[in-house]
């Protein structure tokens, strides 16, 4: 074979090679393919109200396809933006994208949706968005400020963490996202507005809205309770009833993750002697300018660690009549297991004959015991201990008791001679 042919087949394999393993982006409005440069009519749409139109992206080439965005071109009648489109197209794969219309008028409008990504033949994808804006009804669903998109990935709600035995509770609110002079939103299929589309571990309670006709810019809500009957992932699948007319069946994705609580449960003593929290250790009689150490034993009585908040985590305060500091090792923040035992000292030294006072407190995530206070209260002599009250005790010493004993029988002889002498 002749060397230019031989480069030439080679040539031919390596770019055939090379296509076989490239991305072929591919998408699709309500199941009908539009190719780059097409047309999507997507129907009548609601006036002053941005109107989702959800498309379908596939990739049919052997490597993921990248979508590096989508912006809104060549308006006519209308205003639009590029909501969302998937970052990375998996080979096979369907995701959704979103693209949002507001008619400003009734009658026909139109748009270009300029879609960019990696692959080689239509990196510029461009579809023509045309449809007839009229006076409509238009559906929203928000919990709290967060919009729920529907069949966006990652816009599904999230009920977050959910301790076993607890529900979730989760307020939605419906608006009639249109201008005046449009028609009401209607909710339908009364009584049950809301309904559940499918649940995994978990039962839904639902409050159903309490108004049903929604002028332009109107709102109503209602009530979810999500309770997981077991620990792990749990979610809901719900549906809002209306007379949107592309949204009538507004679907909506619940999850959240169900777990058991942490169950740290902190006790405290010292010596045998356990100490409440908020309660009083007796110190007893101290000497003022002595210091006295007193240790305490913190415990974990739960089945979770104990974590404490703070360095070091024995906080005093309130001092009256004393100065207090702590003593020992323990005073870092470290978790405690699950029944062991840790102990902290505090000094405390009364400045006067008085009652002293200090309060202890103990940061920790013990759920009804954070912090846990208690307070060492006692009462302090002068130094030297005994105290005579600053009497004098004159003729009351013992030598002076013992005279007046002795005096006694002169005293009674004395009485006697005198009775004698008067008879």
């Amino acid at each position: 074979m002749p060397k230019t042919l031989l480069l030439l087949s080679f040539a031919c394999a390596v770019f055939a090679a090379s296509a076989a393993c490239q991305p072929n982006l591919d998408i699709a409005y309500n199941g009908t393919p539009v190719p780059n440069g097409g047309t999507a009519n997507v129907g009548t749409q609601a006036i002053g109200a941005a109107n989702r139109v959800y498309f379908t992206f596939t990739n049919s080439g052997t490597s993921t396809c990248t979508v590096s965005g989508g912006v809104a071109q060549n308006s006519v009648n209308c205003t639009a933006s590029s909501a969302y489109v998937p970052g990375a197209v998996a080979t096979s794969s369907l995701l959704n994208g979103l693209f949002e219309v507001t008619p400003v008028s009734a009658g026909s409008f139109s748009v270009d949706w300029v879609i960019t990504s990696n692959d080689p033949v239509d990196g510029s994808y461009t579809i023509h968005v045309m449809g007839t804006g009229a006076a409509l009804a238009d559906v929203r669903l928000r919990l709290g400020a967060t919009e729920c998109a529907t069949g966006v990935p990652g816009t599904s709600v999230n009920a977050g963490i959910v301790n076993s035995g607890a529900s979730a509770s989760l307020t939605f609110t419906v608006d009639n996202n249109v201008v005046a002079g449009s028609p009401n939103l209607l909710l339908t299929n009364g009584p049950d507005y809301v309904t559940t589309q499918g649940t995994t571990n978990c039962a839904v309670s639902i409050t159903q809205p309490t108004s049903t006709t929604l002028a332009p810019a109107a709102s109503t809500s209602f009530l979810l309770q999500l309770t997981p009957p077991a620990t792990g992932s749990f979610s809901a699948s719900m549906r809002l009833h209306s007379n949107d007319p592309d949204e009538a069946n507004l679907d909506f994705l619940i999850t959240g993750n169900c777990v058991t609580p942490a169950n740290p449960e902190i006790g405290l003593s010292r010596g045998a002697s356990p100490i409440a929290s908020g309660g009083t250790d007796s110190a007893g009689a101290a000497s003022a300018g002595v210091g006295v150490t007193f240790v305490y034993t913190v415990s974990n009585t739960g089945t979770d660690p104990l974590s404490f908040g703070g360095s070091p985590w024995v906080v005093l305060s309130g001092q009256t009549n004393c100065t207090a500091t702590l003593t020992g090792t323990a005073l870092t923040q470290v978790p405690l297991a699950p029944g062991t035992t840790t102990t902290f000292g505090v000094m405390v030294t009364p400045t006067g004959s008085a009652p002293f006072s200090v309060q202890v407190s103990i940061p920790n995530d013990d759920a009804n015991e954070n912090p846990y206070i208690f307070t060492i209260a006692g009462t302090a002599a002068a130094p030297g201990g005994g105290d005579t009250g600053g009497r004098d005790d004159e003729g009351c010493s013992t030598a002076a008791g013992s005279s007046w004993f002795m005096a006694l029988p002169l005293l009674a002889l004395g009485a006697l001679v005198r009775r004698r002498r008067r008879a």
